[in-house]
């Protein structure tokens, strides 16, 4: 089995599927899928595999979160299971929010931002408040243009993250 398997790696390039000729041999389980569209022409989901990957695919806007147990986000109960977060390479994922999008989420050391279009997004606020663990972030592709809130986008990070280059906002 390969259930002792965190990730395998070839050079820098994370493998998530090993095949010997046509036999799978490795596969990164799925934890979970949610289905996190917003209710008009979206189909965004975020999956969770064993090895702590959060990714993000699909189309459309996503819900708006909160942190009251009414509007959590959906994988709040296995955010200490959770190490990475990414969005799929060829989405095209437009929120109109982000707010406590990645709240609390503890665990997380890796957020790879790089395909995620914010140009839509007006509310940021408490996106990434108490990730401790986050050491580095890439804001670069953030298009802040029609952002109108971050309130407390980055509380509590304090610990990990000890430079910000907020340049491009």
């Amino acid at each position: 089995g390969n259930t002792n398997i965190a990730k395998l790696y070839y050079g820098s390039t994370e493998i998530k599927k090993v095949y010997a000729g046509t036999e799978l041999i490795y596969e990164n389980n799925i934890i979970a899928t949610y289905q996190i569209g917003s209710p008009v022409a979206s189909d965004v989901t975020a999956t969770l595999y064993d090895d702590g990957l959060l990714e993000f695919d699909g189309s459309g806007d996503m819900m708006t979160f909160g942190s009251s147990s009414s509007n959590r986000v959906p994988w709040y109960s296995n955010r200490n299971d959770i190490t990475s977060i990414s969005f799929k390479q060829g989405n095209t994922i437009q929120p109109t929010s982000t707010t406590y999008l990645f709240y609390n989420l503890k665990s997380v050391i890796d957020i790879d931002l790089s395909n995620l279009d914010t140009s839509k997004v007006t509310n940021m606020g408490h996106m990434f408040e108490g990730c401790y663990r986050l050491a580095t972030l890439n804001l670069s592709n953030f298009n802040t243009a029609n952002v109108t809130d971050m309130n407390n986008m980055f509380r509590y990070c304090q610990t990990g993250l000890t430079s910000l280059d907020l340049s491009s906002f």
